[in-house]
């Protein structure tokens, strides 16, 4: 679930860091433009050089050029962000996303430990393992 949830957020970085790369190239590194505004704006159904008091960002004009140029990659990015937001908090969670079965005593011992090593934290979690008396076979 960790490695998963890191792979999950590191894809979304790397994406959000070329499309931010290519936005920066497209418009110059002086000028400042903000890709995580624009796609604020583009989140809550503006266009996305048009801020939420309604005023145009700086470099509409060349900004929309590359939105239209680069919408796949954009998409990608968007996608991503809200896999990293919808992603499980919780291995019970998690494991239910991924349908998978498990036993009554395995749930119980995951609720138990919900805060603890089990989902993800830096916690001996296999200490946890060890005084739980639960085997971990479903």
């Amino acid at each position: 679930m960790t490695l998963e949830k890191r792979q999950t957020g590191a894809d979304y970085l790397a994406n959000f860091k070329n499309l931010s790369d290519a936005l920066d190239e497209h418009v110059g590194r002086d000028n400042n433009a903000d890709l995580d505004q624009l796609l604020d704006n583009a989140a809550a159904g503006r266009a996305p050089t048009v801020n939420a008091d309604g005023a145009s960002v700086a470099l509409a004009e060349q900004i929309t050029q590359l939105w239209q140029t680069h919408q796949e990659q954009i998409q990608q990015v968007e996608n991503q962000y809200q896999d990293v937001k919808n992603f499980p908090q919780h291995l019970s969670e998690w494991l239910d996303h991924k349908h998978i079965e498990r036993s009554t005593e395995l749930d119980a011992m995951v609720e138990k430990h919900r805060y603890s090593g089990l989902n993800g934290l830096r916690e001996q979690s296999h200490a946890l393992y060890v005084i739980s008396n639960v085997s971990l076979h479903c």
